[in-house]
């Protein structure tokens, strides 16, 4: 028989109860603090656990795959020692479930805080952390597009042109002609591709001090040019956010 989870909500007499896949008392767990909704939709609560505090997450994605290839991603790269929500496995082996109709995992929880106003050395341990992934990642077999690639730039874009200025809609359909040119190149061809974290943005980021703990939030991931995850780093991590300056 499945145990339950208990979800107390935090200032409110009611709680919400998932079964769950754990069948051990070691897997039961309390979790008695708000849930954490995430810009991407992902119901998020921390877990006050019998052996260590861990993270009960619902996904909520578009596609299945997408729940799969995050999910097993994930696994893959915290079985290659990068420091990312690690799920854990029921004891059937399982580490993607089920719950309330909706994609779900059980993963460690990341010590330490997102560094929203970086230096130097966060900037250089992010990129180095993100070598290892994208090398460590090149043998995962799972496949699923860049969901916020190039095909859906060009889905996206005359969406968008009939809400803009006339001086920005000729910027943004230049742009977007110009990325359909390098696309289509050879030198573009030969770029080294793979599984990437597609929005590896400042506060998708844990430090403990100058120390990076963790990449999370794989939400976007999908397989695309390694270019792609340093593009979108640079468009967050090298900006002063007040300002709008790049460093």
């Amino acid at each position: 028989m499945a145990q339950v989870l208990v979800v107390k909500y935090e200032n409110q007499a009611d709680a919400k109860v998932f079964e769950t896949p754990y069948e051990s008392q070691a897997d039961l767990a309390v979790l008695e603090v708000p849930y954490e909704q995430q810009a991407t939709g992902d119901a998020v609560w921390h877990m006050v656990h019998y052996e260590s505090q861990a993270t009960f997450k619902i996904f909520k994605v578009k596609y299945e795959a997408q729940a799969d290839l995050r999910i097993f991603k994930v696994k893959h790269l915290a079985q290659a020692g990068i420091p990312v929500p690690d799920p854990r496995a029921d004891q059937r082996g399982a580490i993607l479930h089920t719950v309330c109709g909706k994609p779900a995992a059980v993963v460690n929880r990341l010590p330490g805080q997102s560094q929203l106003a970086p230096q130097a050395a966060h900037c250089a341990a992010v990129g180095e952390m993100l070598a290892r992934a994208h090398l460590a990642a090149r043998d995962y077999d799972r496949r699923l597009p860049n969901l916020r690639g190039l095909a859906w730039w060009n889905e996206t874009v005359p969406v968008v042109l009939p809400h803009l200025e006339p001086e920005q809609a000729a910027l943004i359909r230049a742009e977007l002609a110009y990325q359909n040119h390098v696309a289509a190149s050879s030198a573009y061809a030969a770029l080294p591709r793979g599984p990437v974290h597609a929005d590896l943005f400042r506060d998708n980021v844990m430090f403990a001090e100058d120390t990076l703990t963790g990449f999370f939030d794989f939400y976007f991931a999908g397989v695309d040019t390694w270019l792609f995850d340093l593009a979108v780093c640079l468009n967050d991590w090298c900006i002063d956010l007040p300002t709008g300056a790049h460093h």
